[in-house]
């Protein structure tokens, strides 16, 4: 009787150690599978994080280093899929709707940094789009910085005619090393109505970005 029981236990106790057992994970979905699926139509379909439900556009840019991004943007949304170097997906992130998209390696270490511009809200009369920078690395994906590239408002006054409309539009530039000064990124916002702009340099030391002179230019 004791040598009954004692089997049940250890019957017991196994079968409790095999349910605690996690699920096998499934394996990370590789960039040739990534872009068979892109090109069969990927309506509800999931790209990591990222649903691909309403895809607009792709885009499957090269970065150096071994490391690709896949780019999609969607009505009202978006997303960055990294890839590493052995072609297996490493990291993935939403994002506002992308309309623009610019790549640079502003820190010099052989993989660009990628630039987007985002669609940050929109309405009746309205528009606002931000640029962004994000850090992709070993590590995954960071955005280290944000300013507004375009806003439109509209002010509606009585009466048929539309409105008074209100626009401003900011620019990028960037500059590679030379003469001494590391890659830079120029920020130009405008500054008064005269047609000014105020200007910022950026640059990007490993993955800090910082600020380093500002003053008015001419656009």
């Amino acid at each position: 009787m004791k040598n009954t029981i004692t089997c049940f236990a250890i019957f017991i106790a196994l079968l409790s150690a095999l349910g605690a057992q996690e699920p096998p994970q499934p394996a990370a979905l590789t960039l040739d599978q990534t872009r068979e699926m892109l090109s069969r139509g990927p309506q509800g379909r999931m790209l990591g994080t990222i649903s691909l439900q309403g895809l607009s556009y792709f885009r499957d840019l090269d970065l150096g280093g071994g490391f690709r991004v896949i780019v999609v943007s969607k009505d009202r949304s978006g997303g960055v899929a990294l890839f590493s170097p052995s072609g297996l997906l490493q990291d993935s992130i939403g994002t506002d709707e992308i309309t623009w998209i610019q790549l640079f390696d502003l820190n010099g270490d052989g993989v660009s940094e990628l630039v987007t511009e985002e669609v940050e809200g929109r309405g009746t009369g309205v528009l606002d789009k931000n640029y962004k920078l994000y850090r992709v690395n070993s590590t995954g994906i960071k955005k280290l910085w944000e300013r507004r590239s375009y806003s439109r408002e509209s002010l509606w006054t009585s009466g048929p005619a539309i409105q008074n409309i209100k626009e401003v539009k900011c620019f990028l530039r960037f500059d590679g090393p030379g003469a001494g000064f590391p890659g830079r990124m120029t920020y130009l916002e405008p500054s008064d109505k005269a047609g000014n702009y105020r200007k910022s340099i950026f640059v990007m030391n490993g993955s800090l970005i910082k600020q380093v002179s500002a003053g008015q230019a001419q656009p």
